[in-house]
């Protein structure tokens, strides 16, 4: 019978053999070092408390395992065999081991070999069980349910701070509510599940997470108030409770008797930094930019992008106005108030930006750039605001909004710019690749496609258009309609023409502009405008913009007598601006000749100076001052000069610079026309070129003058030859009053250019916007007489 002290004494010797004994100290000395290193690393990088023990779980399971494979195998220079049992050694051996030189220097290497092992397989069961639990931690959570975030009651330190612990839970829960989408958990709901699991006030990480995860909370804050003598600091954490991972820090300090504000920037903060993981894409403007220190505005501020991504704008001007109600500061809220009021063709634009632009040192440098440009371009200095944008989408190309600006310049004032409508696209194109879902980005290429001609790319961008909105809007409904009417069946436009009496004034205004450039479809979207202007008109809603519109398309139509007849009945009413469209318009048909008779002394009136003019610009006064000297008048002339250099002189005092310009381009170009008046080509030229220069792309009343020193300008240039210029001052004046006898004039130039297609596609395109014109035009007959045969 063997002896049971010789087993032991044979198992132990078999344990040596087979180096067990030596791989079971250096894995535990190895699992000492690694969970004390893990005890000081883990706190620093924020991971959840769970997982120290977890790494100490899979340490002490791992240990059988690692001696069972010390028993089982041997690392040789062969590579892993399986230990020899005692019969393949001999005495020595299981008394001493193997002492050979391969043995002595293998040794260690399995032992190193094992641990090692065994460390890889704990490491990667525990990123596995941390990626485990973020891919099903919000299995639970309710998935037509917002995102949640829990804010967990505040550790506080210091006299009188003691309440503010759990009302911190009550305040930070209300301001953050809704924000960008996010749910807040309900402040009675967290309080109820931290009494249940903490009962007092400090708890550990772990703790605080599984009461956000048993709320169903995707986020949680957590956070201390503290006071440092007189002043307090707040600091907050969120964490992602799925991994508890922390992913943001943010801190807020100031006077003691400030604390609600505190909260109140502590909040925005939080916003900010959950936006940017909810929903990076939510709006072109970087989140970082949201530069209000109210969480109520911030609030409403992105309840107006949510609608305003969904062109839905009278409902995101409500938003935004309560937005600047509560912070009269925030500068991108005035911004998108702007772009809002013109996509709904409401008054205040300009105002509104003028309050942006005031506001813009709060913002960081590229939402600067961004508004800056648009208010220089709207307001009269063009050519400053292309060259910020053009800048803004060199330093920024993967800023959607700087691209969608640039575009929509490109199509309002691409003619001034010498740019044609691809030149838009392009831009506009690279703003939807940049954010596919932004539905203002579209509006403008269905536009487009309709300028082209294209029903079928009209037809895809249309129906884009609709997917994305969700809902009827203004715009879609305009291009619908438009669409329907121009390519639609008789049916359709029967419908199109019922509906033209339950649009609203709004509607009408978007029917008023022709975008139609093709040759074929020109003339029926000219009709469809005319329709428009004529419900306006039953309706009495002529202000002076509609009158100009309603005058441009009687007149870009070849329908002179119902131009005149506009001219005679327009009705303006009290609070329109006092732009006078019908010496605009005789003045245009007198230079050109549209007229086919003299028009009568009463349609010719130049109004009289009068003191009050020397206050504000009145566009009636410039007008009339072209017309006084078209009539020999030139005192009348001379006279408005004096008044503009005048109000020139005032706006420079005032640092008004913008003003200053425009006021400086009207004077030169009616010192242009002058210079006309007594046969002084040379002076005409260089007054009109710096009037040119700067009046582009001015809205209202200057922008109208603007068309009357173009006209001027390429006549010289076409008396002198130069052809290409002409031509390009002719194309710049497509949506004036000017654009019929200006489309005569390019074919003219092309006829001399030898460029007879270009010139015989221009007629046709001619013919069909004067479709329904007056025959008996000499316009309309000199045009078939230059087409050939057939």
């Amino acid at each position: 019978m063997t002896d049971p002290l010789d087993k032991a004494r044979r198992f132990v010797a078999e344990l040596k053999r087979r180096r067990v004994i030596r791989v079971a100290v250096v894995y535990v000395v190895a699992a000492f070092v690694v969970l004390q290193a893990a005890d000081i690393l883990f706190p620093a990088l924020r991971l959840p408390e769970w997982t120290l023990s977890f790494l100490a779980a899979l340490a002490i399971l791992g240990f059988p395992v690692a001696v069972a494979l010390a028993w089982a195998f041997d690392l040789t220079t062969e590579g892993v065999v399986k230990t020899p049992g005692r019969e393949g050694r001999d005495d020595g051996a299981l008394e001493g081991g193997d002492d050979s030189p391969a043995a002595r220097v293998l040794v260690p290497r399995r032992a190193v070999w094992f641990v090692l092992g065994i460390l890889v397989a704990l490491s990667g069961a525990w990123f596995g069980a941390t990626r485990l639990a973020d891919e099903t931690a919000d299995v639970t959570v309710d998935e037509e349910a917002a995102p949640g975030l829990a804010v967990l009651p505040f550790r506080t330190t210091g006299e009188g701070l003691e309440t503010w612990g759990e009302g911190m839970v009550d305040l930070l829960s209300r301001n953050l509510d809704g924000v960008g989408g996010l749910r807040a958990i309900d402040s009675r709901t967290i309080l109820a599940r931290w009494r249940e699991s903490v009962g007092g006030d400090e708890t550990d990480l772990a703790t605080a997470l599984e009461v956000a995860r048993r709320a169903r909370a995707r986020w949680a804050l957590l956070g201390t108030a503290v006071e440092v003598g007189p002043r307090v600091r707040v600091t907050a954490d969120l964490h992602n409770v799925a991994s508890g991972r922390r992913v943001e820090g943010v801190m807020a300090e100031g006077p003691a008797d400030s604390l609600l504000h505190l909260v109140d920037r502590l909040s925005v903060d939080v916003a900010r930094a959950l936006l940017a993981r909810q929903n990076p894409d939510l709006t072109g403007i970087r989140i970082s930019s949201i530069t209000t220190p109210s969480p109520a505005a911030l609030r409403a501020f992105m309840e107006g992008e949510a609608q305003y991504r969904r062109s839905q704008f009278e409902a995101a001007l409500e938003a935004y106005q309560r937005a600047v109600d509560l912070d009269p500061g925030f500068a991108l809220a005035h911004f998108r108030i702007a772009s809002a009021l013109n996509w709904a063709s409401l008054p205040g634009e300009l105002d509104a930006r003028a309050k942006a632009y005031g506001n813009r040192d709060r913002l960081p440098a590229r939402e600067a750039l961004m508004i800056e440009a648009e208010y220089l371009a709207r307001r009269g200095a063009l050519p400053s605001g292309i060259a910020l944008l053009r800048e803004g989408v060199r330093r920024y190309p993967d800023d959607p909004e700087i691209w969608y600006q640039l575009g929509d310049a490109y199509l309002h004032w691409g003619p001034q710019l010498k740019l044609t409508p691809s030149d838009a696209q392009r831009a506009l194109e690279r703003a939807v690749e940049l954010d596919p879902d932004f539905v203002p980005y579209h509006i403008h290429l269905v536009d487009l496609a309709l300028i082209e001609g294209d029903s079928a790319k009209a037809a895809e961008r249309l129906e884009t258009e609709r997917r994305l909105a969700g809902k009827e809007t203004l715009q879609l409904r305009a291009h619908q309609l438009q669409f329907d009417y121009l390519y639609g069946s008789e049916d359709d436009r029967v419908r199109v023409v019922e509906a033209l009496e339950d649009a609203d004034v709004v509607l009408l205004s978007r029917l008023r502009r022709p975008w139609t450039h093709d040759g074929e479809k020109a003339g029926e979207a000219l009709r469809l405008a005319r329709l428009a202007c004529e419900e306006t008109r039953e309706r009495g809603d002529m202000t002076s913009g509609v009158v100009y519109d309603c005058l441009y398309i009687q007149l870009a139509s070849g329908r002179i007598d119902q131009a005149r007849e506009w001219i005679s009945s327009r009705v303006q009413s009290p609070d329109a601006i006092p732009f006078g469209p019908a010496t605009l318009a005789n003045l245009v048909m007198r230079q050109t000749g549209l007229y086919l008779h003299a028009p009568s002394e009463a349609e010719v009136t130049v109004p009289t100076l009068r003191e009050e003019h020397v206050g504000v610009v009145q566009p009636d006064l410039v007008m009339s001052a072209l017309l006084a000297l078209d009539q020999g008048r030139v005192a009348v002339t001379d006279s408005t000069l004096v008044i503009l250099e005048r109000q020139a002189d005032s706006a420079a005092a005032a640092q008004d610079t913008l003003d200053a310009r425009l006021i400086h381009g009207l004077v030169e170009g009616i010192r242009g026309y002058r210079a006309l008046s007594r046969q002084r080509e040379d002076e005409a030229l260089e007054h009109l070129t710096v009037s040119e220069r700067l009046l582009a792309g001015s809205v209202g009343p200057e922008g109208a003058f603007w068309t009357q020193v173009v006209w001027p300008l390429a006549e010289i240039q076409a008396r002198r030859g130069n052809e290409r210029e002409a031509i390009q001052l002719y194309r710049s004046l497509w949506w004036s009053l000017y654009s019929s006898p200006a489309f005569l004039r390019r074919i003219d130039f092309h006829d001399r250019l030898g460029e007879e297609a270009r010139a015989d596609s221009l007629r046709r395109h001619f013919l069909h916007l004067w479709a329904d014109g007056d025959s008996d035009h000499p316009f309309i007959q000199q045009v078939r007489r230059g087409l050939p045969p057939g």
